[in-house]
C-alpha cells in the first residue's frame, strides 16, 4: 500500500519534470518539442492517478503534490508556450490572457481539492487542466506542422475561452472507470495509436477538441 503511494508520488514528480522542461524549451524557442513533452506529462498524470486509486485514496501530500504538478505542466507550461509562440503585437493583451489562464487553472485545481472531486466517479466540474493543456499544445502542433496563417488575436481569444471553461461548471466525464485494455476500448486504443503514428498532429487535435467541445454536449443529458 505504502509502496504504491510512493510510486504514485514518483510518477507525479515525472509529470512535474516534463512540465518544467516544456517551459524551458518554450523559452528557448523549441516550440514543437515543448508542446509534445506536455503530452508525456499527461501520460504520467494518468498513470499516477491509476496507481493512487489502487491504494483506495491518495494521501494529503499526494493530492497537493499532484495539483502543484498539474498547475505547472498543464497550465503554466501551456500558457508560457502560447505566450512565446503567439506574436500578437499587443504585448499587454497576450500577457493578460496568459496570466488569466494561469489564475483560472489555479482556481480550478483549488476548487477540485476543496470539493473532493476525486471522489466523484462520473463527472468533473469545469474543463480539467490536462484537457486545457492538451488543447493549447495540440493547437500549436497543428499550427506549426501545416504553417497555418492565423491571426494572433484569434489565438488569444481561444486561450481565453479555454481558460474560462476551466472555472465553469460544465460537466466533463472523468473516464476514470474506463479500462482501455478491455473489449471495445482496446480497439479504440489501438486505432488511436495507429492514427498517432500516421497523422500525429491531426489526431491529437481531433481527440482533444472533441473532448473539450463535443463531449459536454453529448453528455449533457446524462449529467442531469
Amino acid at each position: 500500500m505504502e509502496s504504491a503511494r510512493y510510486m504514485a508520488n514518483v510518477i507525479t514528480a515525472g509529470n512535474l519534470l516534463f512540465g518544467s522542461m516544456s517551459i524551458f524549451l518554450s523559452l528557448m524557442g523549441s516550440y514543437v518539442p515543448a508542446a509534445w513533452i506536455i503530452f508525456f506529462a499527461i501520460v504520467f498524470d494518468i498513470a499516477d492517478g491509476k496507481i493512487a486509486r489502487l491504494t483506495e485514496g491518495s494521501s494529503q501530500f499526494g493530492i497537493q503534490f499532484d495539483s502543484l504538478a498539474d498547475l505547472i505542466s498543464f497550465v503554466v507550461a501551456p500558457a508560457v508556450l502560447i505566450f512565446t509562440v503567439n506574436r500578437d503585437p499587443f504585448f499587454l493583451w497576450r500577457l493578460l490572457v496568459c496570466l488569466v489562464a494561469i489564475f483560472c487553472g489555479a482556481f480550478r485545481l483549488a476548487r477540485f481539492n476543496t470539493e473532493a472531486e476525486d471522489k466523484i466517479a462520473v463527472f468533473f466540474n469545469g474543463l480539467p487542466t490536462p484537457a486545457f493543456g492538451a488543447a493549447l499544445t495540440s493547437f500549436v502542433l497543428i499550427w506549426h506542422r501545416y504553417h497555418l496563417h492565423i491571426q494572433p488575436r484569434i489565438i488569444s481569444v481561444i486561450t481565453a475561452i479555454l481558460a474560462m471553461m476551466m472555472v465553469s461548471r460544465i460537466k466533463y466525464p472523468t473516464l476514470k472507470n474506463i479500462s482501455l485494455l478491455q473489449g471495445k476500448y482496446l480497439l479504440v486504443l489501438l486505432a488511436s495509436l495507429i492514427l498517432l503514428l500516421i497523422f500525429p498532429e491531426i489526431t491529437v487535435v481531433l481527440f482533444t477538441f472533441s473532448y473539450v467541445f463535443l463531449v459536454p454536449i453529448f453528455m449533457k443529458g446524462v449529467a442531469k
